[in-house]
C-alpha cells in the first residue's frame, strides 16, 4: 500500500481538511437516474418480455418471457436447502434466532385510553404484501436477507416475496440465498430470480402473475437505490442505503490491530466505502496506518479494500475526545465504534449514528451478523433523520375514537 493511500487529516486547528474530504465524496456520487428510468420504462411497458431482455443483458442469463421462468421451482428450492454445510447452517440458525429475539421486543400491541364518555386508541396492522431484495452479485448477502425478512415476519406480514438475481452457474437464485430462505421458513413460491433495478420495479408495479407489493426493502447497487427512490410514494421503502460507513473513535487505550481489522471489514465490501478513524493520539493514528497496510495484504478482496481506503479512508487527529464526538455527530455514520478507556462517558453525547458498538470486543461485524441488531442502517448522513430497519417499517398505525352523545355536545362548544 502506498503511503498516501489513506488521507491523514489534522483537525486540531481547522476542520477545512475534513470538510474538503467529505465534499469530494459527495461530488463522486454517480448519477444513474436516466439509466434507471429507462429500466423502469422497459419493465412497466413490456412486462415479462422486458424483464427477460434485462436479465439477459445484466445477468447473462436467458429466461422465457413468463412468470414461471422467473419463479423458483420446488425442486431448485429443496436441492438448495441441503446445499449449506453444517457449520454455516448452524451459524445462520444462531443469527436467525438472535435477530428474531431482538425484533420480537419491537412488536407493537394495540392500546386504548378511556375517560368518562370517551375512548381513544391505536391499531397496529402489518403491510399485506412486502418484497425483499437480496443482492447476489459480487457478494451474496444472505445476512441481509435475514435482516429484512425477520422484521416482516415479526410484524405479521401475510405475504413476503424475495427477489434475487439469477446466477450464471445455475440459471437461478444462489443456493445460499435459497438455503437461507428455507431456514427462515419461506417457501419456493415466494422466491423469484429477478435482479437489479428491474426487480424493484417488478415488485413495486407488479406483472401478470406477480402482484405488486406494498413495501420494497433491501439494499443494492446505485441502480437499485435509484429504483427505490423512483418508486417511493408508490410503495413504502425503508431507506436508501449506499456504500457502507464506519467511524471509529479511539484514544491511547485502543488496540491498533483491532481498529485496522474493523476498518478493513467495511473497506472490502464493494470498493466505495467510507472508513474513518478519529483519535486524539498521534501514536494510535500512526500505528493504525501501519496495521492497515499489514492486514490489507492478507485479504482475499485486497483490491476492493484498497479502492475503498484510497477514496474513502481517512485518519483524523483531533484535540480531544469531545471534538471527536462533534465530528462523529457531524458525519452521522452508519456504524460508530467507540474504543476508548471509558466509552460509556461518550455514549450519552452521541446524537447521530445508525448503530453504535461500544468497547474493543464489540466489533462491528458482530452487529452485521450475529448480535441480533439489524444491520440495515442509514448511510450518507441520513442517521440524522432515520433509523435502523425495524418492525415499525412493516406496520401501519390507525387511530380510533368513540364518543357518546353527551360528550359530542360538549365538544361542539369548543369551536
Amino acid at each position: 500500500m502506498k503511503q498516501d493511500s489513506m488521507q491523514i487529516i489534522d483537525a486540531t486547528q481547522s476542520l477545512a481538511g475534513l470538510e474538503a474530504f467529505l465534499s469530494r465524496r459527495e461530488a463522486n456520487i454517480r448519477d444513474v437516474t436516466v439509466q434507471t428510468a429507462a429500466i423502469r420504462q422497459e419493465v412497466t411497458e413490456k412486462g415479462w418480455e422486458g424483464l427477460a431482455d434485462l436479465t439477459l443483458r445484466f445477468d447473462g442469463v436467458k429466461k422465457s418471457p413468463c412468470a414461471d421462468s422467473f419463479r423458483v421451482t420446488r425442486q431448485e428450492f429443496e436441492s438448495a436447502s441441503n446445499w449449506i454445510d453444517p457449520p454455516l447452517r448452524e451459524a445462520i440458525q444462531v443469527a436467525i434466532k438472535r435477530v428474531r429475539t431482538f425484533h420480537q421486543k419491537q412488536k407493537r400491541t394495540d392500546w386504548f385510553h378511556e375517560e368518562p364518555g370517551i375512548r381513544t386508541g391505536q391499531l397496529f396492522r402489518p403491510l399485506d404484501r412486502v418484497g425483499v431484495y437480496a443482492p447476489g452479485g459480487e457478494a451474496v448477502l444472505f445476512s441481509t436477507l435475514i435482516m429484512n425478512v425477520i422484521p416482516a415476519q415479526v410484524a405479521g406480514c401475510p405475504e413476503i416475496v424475495v427477489c434475487s438475481p439469477p446466477q450464471k452457474s445455475n440459471q437461478s437464485v444462489s443456493p445460499l440465498i435459497l438455503g437461507t430462505c428455507a431456514l427462515l421458513g419461506l417457501k419456493a413460491d415466494q422466491i423469484w430470480s429477478i435482479g437489479g433495478a428491474q426487480a424493484i420495479f417488478a415488485m413495486a408495479f407488479g406483472l401478470q402473475g406477480f402482484p405488486a407489493v406494498h413495501g420494497v426493502f433491501g439494499p443494492g447497487n446505485a441502480y437499485v437505490m435509484e429504483a427505490k427512490r423512483q418508486v417511493q410514494g408508490e410503495v413504502r421503502i425503508e431507506s436508501l442505503p449506499g456504500h457502507s460507513e464506519i467511524l471509529i473513535i479511539a484514544d491511547p487505550s485502543a488496540d491498533p490491530a483491532f481498529i485496522a481489522a474493523d476498518f478493513l471489514s467495511q473497506a472490502e465490501h464493494a470498493g466505495g466505502e467510507m472508513c474513518l478513524l478519529v483519535t486524539d493520539s498521534r501514536q494510535v493514528l500512526d500505528a493504525v496506518q501501519k496495521e492497515v497496510e499489514t492486514q490489507l495484504d492478507l485479504l482475499e478482496r485486497k483490491e476492493v479494500a484498497q479502492k475503498s481506503i484510497s477514496t474513502g479512508g481517512a485518519l483524523i487527529l483531533v484535540r480531544n475526545l469531545g471534538q471527536a464526538v462533534e465530528i462523529s455527530n457531524r458525519i452521522a455514520p452508519e456504524h460508530l465504534e467507540i474504543q476508548t478507556e471509558d466509552p460509556q462517558a461518550l455514549l450519552s453525547h452521541i446524537r447521530h449514528a445508525g448503530a453504535v458498538f461500544i468497547g474493543p470486543w464489540s466489533t462491528e461485524p458482530i452487529g452485521d451478523y450475529t448480535a441480533g441488531t439489524n444491520h440495515v442502517l442509514p448511510t450518507g448522513g441520513h442517521a440524522r433523520i432515520s433509523s435502523a430497519l425495524s418492525v415499525d417499517d412493516f406496520i401501519k398505525k390507525s387511530a380510533w375514537c368513540i364518543w357518546n352523545r353527551k360528550d359530542w355536545r360538549i365538544s361542539g362548544q369548543l369551536r
